[in-house]
């Protein structure tokens, strides 16, 4: 089934193209078969563990000192990854975009100090609340996955990615425009990860059986190294919003988004 997450009217001509490749590539990993028989992917009939390996091991560092092509890999990972999590979970687009709007709604996006800055950077911070998106679909789905243990560590192993890469975008975005609320975006930022960290603890503990299906096993703990993670960002968002004295160095959004610890890696 072929998966629309923005109408084709709303691409550029670029995007469009973007597009068809990356949905030929999921398709393609969609379209692997299982592992043979006492493999640890001998139940994954759907081919939805090599896309989220796929996902995962799109490079996005900074290897190379051209500003344009990092910031193409990291827009084409967050593409991606949104396509490979519609993908392995048959996400219906109107439905994302609803809760969507109602993230937006709530975080309030106000942040940049000129109306130009506004524009680019809102565009950044909607990628960034794709990644609380995803999440919440982890909770929400959670409940169906007893009956498909693979797609259930795909799932949060794909939102995993696209929260990174699109916080990677979000950095990018500060970095070229500097015309930005960093006191607004570190309260933004709290709020995201409080979602991540929230959706985090409710979906473990909807996933039962992990003794008898290794892959739920494997979710649980993934989970909670995500949950540790997150934390451990909106205590850093609280250093940063004045709760404790830092230097203005430090204070910087730049600096708030480098990894504090590479925990979920």
């Amino acid at each position: 089934m072929e998966i629309i997450i923005d109408k084709l009217e709303d691409l550029s001509p670029s995007e469009q193209i973007l597009d068809s490749i990356i949905k030929s590539i999921v398709k393609s990993l969609r379209d692997l078969k299982c592992g043979p028989p006492s493999s640890e992917d001998a139940d994954d009939e759907n081919g939805v563990l090599p896309l989220a390996l796929a996902t995962r091991n799109i490079p996005i560092t900074k290897m190379h000192d051209n500003a344009l092509l990092h910031l193409g890999c990291v827009q084409f990972k967050t593409r991606f990854a949104k396509h490979a999590f519609f993908s392995c979970n048959s996400c219906d687009a109107q439905s994302w975009k609803e809760v969507h709007s109602k993230f937006e709604s709530k975080l309030g996006l106000e942040i940049a100090k000129s109306v130009k800055a506004e524009t680019k950077l809102r565009s950044a911070w909607r990628v960034f609340i794709d990644g609380a998106v995803a999440f919440y679909e982890v909770y929400r789905l959670s409940g169906f996955w007893e009956d498909d243990c693979p797609r259930c560590y795909a799932s949060i192993d794909i939102a995993d990615s696209l929260m990174r890469a699109s916080r990677m975008l979000l950095l990018n975005m500060h970095e070229s425009l500097g015309e930005v609320d960093d006191a607004k975006s570190y309260a933004v930022c709290k709020a995201m990860f409080d979602y991540g960290e929230h959706y985090c603890n409710e979906t473990k503990k909807s996933i039962s059986a992990v003794f008898t299906h290794p892959h739920l096993r494997r979710a649980k703990e993934y989970l909670t190294t995500l949950s540790i993670y997150f934390s451990r960002l909106k205590e850093d968002a609280d250093r940063r919003t004045g709760v404790v004295k830092i230097s203005s160095k430090q204070r910087k959004m730049s600096s708030f988004f480098k990894p504090v610890a590479a925990i979920a890696q």
